[in-house]
């Protein structure tokens, strides 16, 4: 009995207890009625929207870049489409085995597949990796024959970029090349659509400067996935507006350039294998008509991505092959530069045209000795103005320098642009060095000798300009004294081909020369090329065309006296000297500027006359007026 009765009061014990744990279960059934009614009646539809949206797969529709087109309209940079196989990690289930099977079908050796995912590890797992660019036709089939063995792995199409005419014209138009993780953040900084790794971005040239109006906007859509991450096939039901959420692309802008397509053409065939570069100028507007820089390469193959065999070709090449030598590298302009003395001493009136002086091939100042280059016994002779540019005179030059100084020459050399930068609108441009007494004093701490002022007169020395600089200050000595800023685009548009911005002539300065003065340069220039005794009499002359311009020689290295007479052609490569060649014609309404330089090229005469003459030849031959040329005695051809 006595044990009945504990047990009773226990089971009131535990009865008390019973009331609460009841009212927990009631109170945790309410909430949990609660809850599902938030998310099944109050927000189901939006929580079921939300749910399919995840089975979706984002794909981004590429913007085709903008075209560049030639002043005729002629295109000369385009784009293509291409196939990229790609690597989605959300949706790769078995990653060893789909790396077996890529590099199986791909002929790909496995680590660099898994090199290539380890680079783009830290993208988002939604978001697709390149495992290999540019694919042919036939690797696409293959994979889309092994797509459901093969989930995660799909076939991207992206654009491609196409240069025409391959390495003419490289630098100059530039390449495009996958963002760097060192670029990312620099490039989002200055840009409204966001970089991402494995976007494309310009390099160098046009495609670099005009970035934001090549690029255009990439669009997006959704594609339906199922647990696997294989599209599904359209359905009568599609749980999302596919059509609603798409956003389209939108093309880059295209730019018409300065640029005559068949001219740059002219130009490759008349440089043939030479090192160097090649500028033609409008000297009338500053249009560039034609730029090339040689060695060049194919900016086609940059733009889905450069081999490294390619990369460790090009960078180890002595030639430089990556480097603008139109813009990007100053050399010493050699006897083109004479013109620059002349003209100082001719606007300060330093020099009477009619005064001789006698040249012996030898010029002596202090204890330095100079020779002139003449290759007659006993030098020039009986020197003026007139023959002393049309012969290229050393002696008469050594002369002229010491008597105006180095000062007064750098004087006229800045008023036509030497040391600044041209202004055109390319980035990379070098200023070149004119020196004054001031600059080596800055430079090197030191007091300008005497002795260092007669090969500043003839363009040696310290003196170092670019190609383009010097087509500038022909095109001014050829139009009048009037220095534009190069450019070589000129309108912006639309793909439609509207408006966007145009571009017009700007001139940087107008120099008050005297007109005896421009006479005494003309006249100098065009007997150069069309008198006998002329230094390219013989190698550019071309009746009809009436072209005028200057040799020069720019010397590499200084040789010893024991080694001063062997021949430039006996020499090393890399130790001969620069062949120069700056015409423009017709002398008296000029139409075109060229400057060439050809490296290593022992003598202007070899090559660099020869190009400036075909080159103008192939831009006038269909634009000369007979009105404009001079009349003169047919002379028998060179």
């Amino acid at each position: 009995m006595a044990t009945f009765i504990g047990q009773s009061e226990e089971i009131r014990e535990y009865q008390g207890r019973f009331i609460y744990m009841a009212s927990f279960v009631v109170v945790a059934f309410l909430l949990l009625f609660i809850r599902i009614w938030y998310l099944q009646i109050l927000n189901g539809d939006r929580f079921y929207k939300y749910s399919q949206e995840i089975a979706l797969k984002p794909e981004k529709i590429p913007a085709t870049r903008g075209i560049l087109f030639d002043r005729n309209r002629e295109v000369v940079v385009d784009s293509a489409p291409s196939f990229d196989i790609t690597w989605t990690p959300q949706y790769v289930k078995e990653p060893e085995q789909t790396v077996s099977m890529l590099s199986s079908l791909l002929k790909m050796p496995k680590e660099e597949i898994l090199a290539t995912l380890t680079k783009q590890s830290t993208l988002p797992r939604f978001q697709p990796r390149a495992i290999k660019q540019d694919v042919s036709r036939d690797e696409v089939a293959l994979i889309e024959a092994h797509h459901f063995d093969m989930p995660g792995i799909d076939v991207a199409v992206e654009v491609k970029r196409v240069y025409q005419d391959g390495p003419i014209g490289a630098h100059l138009y530039g390449y495009i090349a996958e963002v760097g993780e060192n670029q990312l953040d620099e490039l989002n900084r200055k840009s409204f659509q966001k970089y991402k790794l494995g976007d494309f971005v310009g390099h160098a040239g046009i495609e670099e400067r005009w970035e934001a109006y090549l690029r255009g906007l990439d669009g997006a859509t959704y594609s339906e996935v199922d647990a696997f991450g294989r599209k599904k096939s359209d359905s009568k039901n599609p749980i999302f507006d596919y059509e609603k959420s798409k956003k389209d692309p939108i093309p880059g802008k295209n730019l018409v350039l300065t640029i005559h397509r068949d001219l740059q053409k002219a130009v490759v065939s008349a440089f043939k294998d030479k090192v160097g570069a090649v500028v033609a100028l409008d000297p009338n507007t500053g249009e560039v008509l034609a730029m090339h820089s040689q060695p060049a390469f194919d900016p086609t193959e940059f733009s889905r991505g450069v081999s490294s065999e390619l990369w460790e070709s090009l960078i180890s090449n002595p030639n430089k092959p990556l480097l603008d030598k139109a813009i990007q590298d100053a050399f010493p302009p050699g006897s083109t530069f004479k013109l620059v003395t002349a003209l100082a001493a001719l606007e300060e009136g330093l020099v009477n045209p009619k005064d001789t002086v006698h040249c012996n091939g030898h010029y002596y100042l202090g204890r330095g000795h100079y020779r002139c280059w003449t290759w007659r016994k006993g030098g020039h002779g009986i020197v003026d103005l007139h023959k002393a540019i049309k012969e290229s005179c050393d002696y008469y030059f050594y002369r002229l320098g010491v008597k105006i100084g180095v000062d007064t020459i750098a004087k006229y050399a800045k008023m036509f642009g030497f040391s600044y930068k041209t202004g055109i609108d390319l980035r990379g441009e070098v200023p070149g060095i004119m020196p004054t007494t001031e600059w080596k004093l800055k430079r090197f701490h030191e007091i300008w000798f005497p002795g260092e002022t007669p090969p500043v007169a003839i363009g040696q020395g310290y003196v170092t300009v670019t190609t383009l600089q010097l087509a500038k200050l022909y095109a001014a000595i050829a139009n009048g004294g009037i220095s534009y800023v190069p450019y070589v685009v000129k309108r912006i548009e639309e793909p439609e081909g509207e408006l966007i911005r145009e571009f017009h002539p700007q001139v940087l300065r107008t120099q008050k020369l005297h007109e005896e003065t421009l006479k005494q340069l003309r006249e100098g220039l065009y007997a150069v090329v069309n008198e006998p005794g002329g230094t390219s009499y013989f190698s550019t002359r071309a009746d009809g065309f009436d072209i005028a311009g200057k040799t020069g020689t720019s010397q590499v290295v200084r040789f010893t006296k024991a080694d001063e007479d062997k021949k430039c052609e006996s020499l090393e490569f890399k130790l001969r000297d620069h062949g120069w060649f700056v015409g423009f014609a017709p002398v008296d309404h000029p139409q075109i500027v060229v400057a060439v330089l050809a490296m290593h090229d022992c003598h202007p005469y070899h090559g660099a006359n020869m190009v400036v003459r075909d080159v103008i030849k192939a831009y006038l031959k269909d634009r000369l007026d007979p009105a404009t040329i001079r009349w003169k005695k047919k002379k028998p051809n060179a």
